[in-house]
């Protein structure tokens, strides 16, 4: 699988979602977790892994939503991290929208790593989370 954007969320962002007003989250995700396009909610995660961290700076521009590298803190070590996700966390699992799936570093290699129990950091190429 390749990091995609969830197409239930472009659906919403065309029918008046406004992505200013949204609290972005991202959160460390291990293997029971896969992608299915028909997600649409936090709520259709499994394998959270850590502490879901606020993204910051996030803007949209020309078609890109871009933020600045998170800090993702609270893995365990031995924790195997094989994906990240991005919602935004209305603090209701059911109503927080999924944004974008990511499992591969802008070189294209995976981003499967195993924790040693300290804080990381996700680097996102040139702050893009994606382009739609």
């Amino acid at each position: 699988m390749t990091a995609a954007v969830y197409p239930k969320f472009l659906d919403a962002l065309w029918s008046s979602y406004d992505p200013s007003a949204a609290t972005p989250t991202i959160v460390a995700l291990s293997s029971a977790y896969v992608y299915d396009a028909a997600h649409q909610y936090r709520s259709d995660l499994t394998g959270e892994l850590g502490t879901p961290t606020a993204l910051a700076a996030v803007a949209e521009a020309s078609g890109q939503i871009t933020a600045t590298s998170p800090v993702i803190t609270g893995t365990s070590p031995g924790d195997i991290v094989q994906s990240l996700a991005v919602f935004d966390d209305t603090g209701v699992s059911a109503t927080s929208r999924l944004w974008c799936f990511i499992d591969h570093k802008a070189d294209g290699t995976s981003i499967f790593f195993t924790s040693d129990g300290t804080n990381f950091t996700v680097s996102l190429p040139s702050s893009k989370l994606f382009s739609y």
